[in-house]
């Protein structure tokens, strides 16, 4: 994985550092899953997946509000999906 992929213009982290949107609101990063409805794939004589990158906002919202980024087999960004929990 990536130190950081850039998302609508913006550099996005992927450790635990607190970061802030172009909209000003804190945020950082909660959680990576494994996007299993997708299938695996055989790259280098290893597996590999598309993984889930799950963001939250730290400011008011109490984490109900974020984002997800989606990255794909070979670490490259695929999609970007708010999220209000």
């Amino acid at each position: 994985m990536k130190l950081f992929y850039i998302v609508k213009g913006s550099k996005i982290y992927t450790d635990l550092r607190n970061q802030t949107a172009p909209s000003q609101r804190p945020f950082r990063l909660i959680g990576v899953v494994k996007e299993t409805r997708k299938p695996s794939k055989r790259i280098d004589k290893s597996e590999h997946w598309h993984w889930v990158l799950e963001y939250r906002y730290t400011d008011k919202s109490h984490l109900q509000e974020g984002f997800n980024i989606e990255i794909d087999y070979v670490d490259n960004f695929v999609s970007f999906e708010k999220v209000l929990v």
